[in-house]
């Protein structure tokens, strides 16, 4: 059976699949890292979880979104990817948010710094294209990806919010100039909605928070 985007054994009385498009109905599957073993129909314990567990990430930089562009895809389930170096299709899991230019088809822009730290990494990634990685403190890191040119910092230089940081570009796998835009604690990457869209995730506008973009 399929309950919302889930796959549901009656043998086993278990989901067998994660909710790809993390919707009210198992929002609190999602929030509580429990994907097979819980639904909450009515949404009522998903608002509660979502507002805790976005709670626990309090000790956070306050981040700003690192650009004015439209946002093209959010975090979250994508369809299937060819790994260029297998040849081998696989699902893609967006681990975090599209910025393209503003007008579509319109000029790369530049993006910027969403909170003050320092260059911990940078190069190329056959899939991340260009990249930067700033560490932000208390186990936090921003990443940046696809660049075309190369990078203005070096490792080690510290970085303000704000500060220009690239050009969005098409690098690595890419379909189209952008900036790839993700946010990590403790080496997990955590939808970066949950810090730029607070008040939806915690206060249950949970469609909001879990639809794709284009």
């Amino acid at each position: 059976y399929n309950y919302g985007f889930r796959d549901y054994a009656p043998s086993i009385a278990r989901f067998t699949t994660v909710d790809p498009i993390r919707d009210g109905n198992n929002w609190y599957a999602y929030v509580n890292n429990d994907p097979v073993n819980y639904v909450d129909p009515l949404g009522l314990e998903s608002a509660d979880a979502a507002y805790s567990w976005v709670q626990s990430f309090a000790d956070a930089p306050d981040f700003r979104a690192p650009s004015g562009g439209r946002v093209t895809s959010d975090a979250g389930l994508r369809g299937a990817i060819t790994d260029p170096r297998t040849g081998r299709k696989t699902l893609d899991i967006h681990t975090g948010q599209d910025y393209g230019p503003s007008v579509p088809g319109g000029t790369p822009e530049s993006y910027q710094v969403a909170a003050s730290g320092t260059v911990e990494s940078q190069g190329y990634d056959v899939r991340a294209g260009g990249y930067l990685i700033i560490d932000n403190g208390n186990g936090y890191e921003t990443h940046y990806y696809h660049r075309d040119i190369a990078s203005m910092f070096d490792i080690g230089d510290f970085v303000r919010q704000g500060e220009t940081l690239g050009v969005m570009g098409s690098s690595g796998i890419a379909t189209a100039p952008h900036l790839h835009f993700g946010i990590k604690r403790d080496g997990v990457f955590i939808d970066p909605r949950v810090f730029l869209d607070r008040e939806s995730v915690m206060f249950g506008d949970q469609d909001r928070c879990s639809r794709s973009g284009e």
